[in-house]
């Protein structure tokens, strides 16, 4: 009775091994940062994005010299006024640098929100594109290509998905 118990395990570990082996599954993976940054829509998004960052750039940097202008203001003056209107100075400065530093990193989060949920989107929009595909060509997975430590090209479907992306979205 033993025998047969431990024959059968050694039966059932042998044929799901051969199962596994044979596996019929379809594989593919795509690269999601190369469509969004290829295709029309990533591109217009991309474009939007380096606007706003160029305008809160400009904006920082005329903050910041106005910073630097009433620094060197200060130390001009530093000699010539009263102990009190010195303070005054300073303290104003104080708090202009701070507001400076409030500001920059308000517009950073805000240009951080901004990609986080204009990437959302353009990825909302890809899904259904990618399981429309997925159906047609009979695939069973699709996997992002930053998972994989190495695969054959001929998995890569990224090139496909974004002509369809280019094509369906715009």
């Amino acid at each position: 009775m033993l025998r047969l118990f431990k024959f059968l395990i050694i039966f059932t570990f042998f044929f799901n091994l051969t199962n596994f082996l044979y596996a019929n599954e379809k594989i593919a993976f795509i690269d999601i940062n190369y469509i969004i940054n290829n295709s029309s829509k990533g591109k217009k998004i991309l474009s939007k994005l380096e606007k706003v960052d160029e305008k809160n750039r400009n904006e920082l940097n005329l903050l910041q010299k106005k910073i630097k202008e009433e620094s060197e203001e200060i130390k001009k003056i530093k000699n010539i006024v009263s102990k009190e209107e010195l303070a005054k100075k300073i303290d104003n400065h104080k708090k202009n640098i701070e507001n400076f530093n409030k500001k920059r990193s308000a517009l950073s989060k805000s240009l951080m929100d901004l990609k986080k949920k204009q990437t959302f989107e353009i990825v909302k929009q890809i899904g259904p594109i990618v399981q429309k595909y997925m159906n047609e060509k009979s695939i069973d997975v699709v996997l992002k290509n930053e998972t994989l430590y190495i695969s054959k090209s001929n998995y890569d479907i990224t090139k496909e998905i974004l002509e369809i992306v280019n094509k369906e979205i715009k």
